[in-house]
């Protein structure tokens, strides 16, 4: 992730700094799904929708009534904010790869998830966009699916339906890159730098 500050296209610039304008208070959020991929990872395709699992702030329910679904931002420019925590599960540790995407807001800190935490968010839902996701993060970014099955296994053991999930990522196994050397983990930000590790 570079630390130069990061410009988003229209609408997604205006839209995020309306609501970074009309929060009341400092807000942080964990992003995945098709923002991540598409403004920050560099996919090209469209997303309506700016996916979250995580919101810290002291005024929770502000951000939604701002940009949620069915706001007048949303009317506006017809992309929302979404939680989709209780829908997606994360490796248990996930919270502890956080990278801060450097946006120039005042108010609003958007943070977003390892790549091989974003993919693993996906796994539940394995959806033709979501195996698009997968392919194209997975060849930009030469990743080694040695580190997403270890990740699996050990953050992830508990969720239900083990063996479908598995069966999600030996269908993804090909579109991965093993041959790359080891060492230290990395995260993997935009354009493929390695960023270290950053707490929220």
């Amino acid at each position: 992730m570079p630390d130069t500050p990061l410009k988003l296209g229209s609408p997604w610039h205006e839209f995020l700094t309306e609501i970074d304008e009309h929060l009341t208070a400092p807000t942080q959020i964990t992003c995945i799904g098709g923002f991540v991929v598409t403004n920050i990872h560099g996919f090209s395709r469209t997303t309506g929708d700016l996916d979250h699992v995580e919101l810290q702030s002291k005024m929770p329910d502000e951000l939604h009534q701002i940009a949620g679904k069915g706001s007048p931002l949303h009317k506006r420019y017809n992309l929302y904010i979404d939680y989709v925590g209780g829908i997606v599960t994360m490796p248990l540790n996930f919270d502890e790869r956080l990278v801060e995407v450097p946006f120039e807001f005042e108010t609003l800190r958007i943070f977003i998830t390892d790549v091989y935490d974003l993919i693993l968010s996906k796994m539940e839902r394995n959806s033709p966009k979501d195996q698009a996701d997968v392919q194209f993060l997975a060849d930009k970014h030469k990743l080694r699916f040695s580190i997403l099955r270890t990740r699996f296994d050990d953050e992830l053991d508990f969720i239900p339906n083990r063996d479908r999930h598995l069966n999600t990522l030996n269908f993804w196994r090909e579109w991965f890159h093993d041959h790359d050397d080891g060492g230290a983990e990395a995260v993997v930000g935009d354009e493929g730098d390695q960023t270290h590790r950053s707490g929220s």
